[in-house]
């Protein structure tokens, strides 16, 4: 689709939903892919996908994702994936930047010709109650990748029952409020009992269905949890050999993009897809697994919940809510976080502290859901700085008392080498909320 095309095609009103792939993990880039067609096709849009930021590969990341992945589609969705037909979407002056899911419900009723949608989970459209058998809209395997994950599936495929089991551990990501040792001090406890009801409900699932003597299939970024199913449960097969001790953004740029990881991820998420049956902990993994399944019946899906850090606080004495919410507000200081940590300073009788952190969830939430910052965002992944720096000025005017957009701002600026203006809105930023970590990070680090 060459600029003139385009043209022609806006005058005939096509509208264009513009998917940016985010730095998120596989599921979830997966999923919202999924969510994002089936918007699409709902609304008679085309689909368009920009994957330069996909953080699994270094170098062209847009070209090697397709090189590896397709989205299998039915005919009347339009999907557009070639940089020359992407460029003219993107340089689009009729733009509507989604800022967070609900955002996308209101598209339609916008006259721009491009809804933009910056990595995250676009909306709802697509549960798991609504998929098909097979599924109408799937996300294939091309190349490569294809081939080895194929033949190290063999063993797998090769026939009878198998139960995927997969487990979402976090290795330290602290994403809402997820099971951790730093978010439970007795997490060594609760896990042991986690694994037990899986291997229970494996256990259950053989016995209904009348399989005999199936195979289960591991998946975890836990190698505690793997070694225990292992022990729990007959004919067990586990394939990943390198599980990180760290968060997957970290070990990814610490390997410097091996594909290796890659591959495991991928021979680990088809896997679960090709099994018969599928317990698993809520994520965006394992969500993208079912719904990418030809195999998996709904009903033999079962998520066991792990304990969750905003289910366990309100059970707790006050004083040790306060003491466990601020021990994981201090690990990842995220909106949720803040909230938490403010609603246990509230039990506690705390009012000034519990004010200072509403207001700063309430700052963090405005950051996140700018659109404008997440444009800028987007331009700084994709190595664009002075691009980014160019929509500061619109920023900086609706941001003063944000000391969240300032530190991105101060961010934009260091990347386009004006440090002394960036220590500047960092210094404003300290003047509103002197104890926000990152804040005060970047301070230190941005003064010679």
């Amino acid at each position: 689709m060459r600029a003139l095309e385009w043209e022609a095609r806006g005058a005939s009103g096509e509208r264009v939903l513009l998917y940016r792939v985010g730095k998120m993990g596989l599921g979830h880039v997966f999923r919202a892919l999924l969510q994002a067609a089936a918007w699409a096709r709902a609304e008679g849009w085309a689909l368009a996908i920009d994957a330069t930021s996909f953080q699994y590969f270094a170098g062209d990341a847009h070209r090697q994702f397709f090189d590896c992945f397709a989205l299998e589609a039915p005919a009347d969705l339009r999907v557009i994936v070639e940089p020359e037909d992407l460029a003219p979407l993107m340089a689009e002056p009729e733009q509507f930047h989604v800022a967070g899911p609900l955002d996308l419900a209101k598209a339609g009723g916008v006259e721009a010709r491009v809804v933009v949608v910056h990595g995250t989970m676009p909306v709802v459209r697509y549960r798991l109650a609504d998929r098909a058998t097979p599924p109408i809209l799937r996300i294939g395997l091309r190349g490569w990748l294809r081939k080895r994950v194929i033949a190290g599936l063999g063993e797998l495929l090769a026939g009878g029952p198998t139960i995927g089991i997969y487990f979402r551990h976090g290795n330290g990501e602290h994403l809402i409020g997820r099971f951790d040792t730093s978010s439970f001090p007795d997490h060594a406890a609760r896990l042991a009992a986690l694994q037990l009801r899986y291997a229970e409900q494996a256990r259950g699932i053989a016995s209904t269905q009348g399989w005999l003597a199936p195979r289960y299939f591991i998946v975890s970024d836990n190698a505690d949890f793997v070694a225990a199913m292992r022990k729990l449960l007959p004919d067990c097969i586990a394939l990943a050999r390198n599980l990180p001790d760290r968060n997957y953004m970290e070990h990814i740029k610490a390997s410097d993009c091996d594909q290796e990881i890659l591959y495991e991820a991928v021979q680990d998420l088809w896997g679960l897809s090709a099994c018969s049956a599928l317990i698993y902990s809520e994520s965006a993994f394992a969500r993208f697994a079912i719904a990418n399944s030809g195999s998996i019946s709904l009903d033999l899906a079962h998520n066991i919940n792990a304990p969750k850090l905003q289910d366990t606080l309100p059970g707790l004495p006050a004083r040790e809510a306060v003491a466990l919410a601020e021990a994981a507000y201090r690990a990842t200081p995220s909106g949720h976080n803040a909230l938490l940590l403010a609603d246990a300073y509230q039990r506690a009788g705390d009012s000034a502290a519990e004010a200072k952190v509403r207001q700063r969830a309430v700052w963090s939430r405005a950051c996140r859901g700018d659109a404008r910052i997440k444009a800028a965002r987007t331009e700084l992944d994709q190595g664009r700085p002075a691009a980014a720096l160019e929509r500061l000025a619109e920023i900086h005017a609706s941001s003063a008392t944000d000391p969240y957009s300032l530190l991105f701002i101060a961010q934009v600026l260091l990347r386009n080498g004006r440090n002394e203006e960036a220590v500047v809105a960092l210094r404003r930023a300290v003047a509103l909320d002197d104890g926000i970590r990152e804040v005060n990070l970047a301070l230190s680090k941005a003064i010679p």
